[in-house]
């Protein structure tokens, strides 16, 4: 099974993708995963509308042996599920999957499913879900095979659909007291916030009255007590309360509680502002998101922002550093996707929010009048500089030693030869709502 691998589909497999739907109808199979292939009249025009999905953003996968063409099955992984009241948020799940008749009852439908969380680990998505028809057996017996644990039945009408969920456990949330140990050089390297950001929260904002998760070493505290806001700091890391401690003694608008957000003990309809920099999405959304609309007074606001480094495509040093990264820490993470450069509108998309805060937008909570700022930014490093920056990234700091060596090492060289500096555009990402 080791030599199996998805590919997309392209106009290279279009005889195989003929054969395959040939072999379904001919089978009088039920067809699943494959974005209509068994109803489409021309495979042409079935390859260029795979990327113009009518629902949510998705990717089309085509199962073969290394090398070959024949495909073996076919799997449909959506970023998202829309709306929470949607079809796929009920029946359809992030993954739908069918194996080639002549194919079946031989292990694939299990391989491919694999290789297809790899690429949902890999995207952001912490867990799926995945369904089957309550007369599916094979389909069940692959899931639970992979880790799906049973949720409820889904009933709509005549459809009756068993889901399941598989916990992709990604490094975040689990890494997420890396910090801790790292106090005095996170606080050091990583950049501040622009004061325009805070100026729109300030002015959004309908009281004094605030909470900060996950405050860290309080870069995003400090402009809201100096504005007269009381805020009370939520930390889970132990050193890191500590510093916020020494940080802000004596400064009688300000209080920290040393716990996670999710077991915070909060009162409702308390706080005029909830904000999180750079920190949300440690947050289990699920737990997270309620409990802010619930501690927010009417009115109030929930704010979050967060940095993002836009790609430099086509400078020197920029394909230099990004070929260190295809080498050392793609090869762990088993990914090949390049930064690309964001817009406005794609930063709004469900599966853009979900990879910023680990949920797919706040009206799916009850907010209201949501919007987006954006404001640019750089920053100018040395070799050193940007190697202690990157050292304050949890994806980073969990690389096993051989790869990040090897990847801060060629980072270096490539900064080096460059005349020892490296200017890095930074884009800062406001995102609120507010409680009706």
């Amino acid at each position: 099974m080791e030599k199996l691998t998805l590919v997309k589909p392209s106009r290279e497999y279009l005889d195989e993708i003929l054969a395959y739907k040939l072999e379904l109808l001919n089978a009088d199979s039920h067809s699943h995963g494959d974005s209509g292939l068994y109803n489409a009249p021309d495979i042409n025009i079935w390859i260029k509308t795979l990327s113009a999905s009518k629902y949510v953003e998705a990717d089309q996968y085509m199962m073969v042996h290394k090398g070959e063409k024949r495909i073996l099955g076919m799997i449909n992984f959506r970023h998202s599920l829309g709306k929470t009241d949607s079809y796929l948020a009920e029946h359809g799940g992030h993954i739908g999957f069918g194996i080639r008749p002549s194919e079946r009852q031989k292990g694939y439908a299990k391989a491919m499913l694999m290789l297809c969380l790899e690429k949902c680990h890999a995207f952001g998505l912490e867990k799926v879900l995945i369904t089957c028809d309550i007369d599916n057996e094979a389909s069940r017996r692959t899931i639970i095979a992979c880790g799906g644990q049973f949720e409820r039945l889904a009933q709509t009408g005549d459809e009756t659909d068993e889901r399941y969920w598989i916990a992709l456990n990604p490094w975040e949330r689990s890494k997420r007291t890396h910090f801790d140990k790292i106090v005095a050089d996170y606080d050091k390297a990583r950049w501040e916030y622009p004061s325009e950001l805070f100026d729109e929260i300030i002015q959004q904002s309908s009281g004094k009255n605030a909470l900060e998760i996950g405050a860290g070493t309080g870069k995003a505290t400090t402009p809201f007590i100096n504005a007269g806001y009381a805020v009370t700091a939520v930390e889970l890391g132990t050193n890191m309360a500590d510093f916020l401690a020494d940080k802000f003694e004596g400064t009688s608008n300000f209080s920290i509680m040393n716990s996670s957000f999710e077991d915070a003990n909060l009162e409702e309809n308390t706080y005029d502002l909830v904000f999180a920099a750079s920190a949300f999405h440690w947050v289990d959304a699920e737990i997270g998101c309620p409990k802010v609309f619930n501690i927010l007074k009417s009115g109030g606001t929930f704010a979050l922002f967060r940095n993002n480094t836009p790609p430099n495509d086509g400078d020197e040093l920029y394909e230099e550093i990004q070929a260190c990264y295809e080498k050392h820490y793609n090869s762990y993470y088993k990914s090949s996707k390049r930064p690309e450069k964001k817009s406005k509108e794609d930063l709004w998309k469900p599966s853009e929010l979900y990879w910023s805060f680990r949920f797919e937008g706040m009206e799916h909570y009850g907010f209201t009048d949501i919007t987006m700022h954006l404001y640019d930014a750089f920053r100018e490093y040395t070799a050193d500089e940007y190697i202690a920056l990157l050292d304050t990234y949890s994806d980073h700091i969990s690389l096993p030693d051989e790869n990040k060596n090897a990847l801060y090492s060629g980072i270096r060289e490539a900064i080096l030869k460059h005349g020892n500096s490296y200017k890095l555009n930074g884009v800062f990402q406001l995102y609120m709502g507010r409680k009706p």
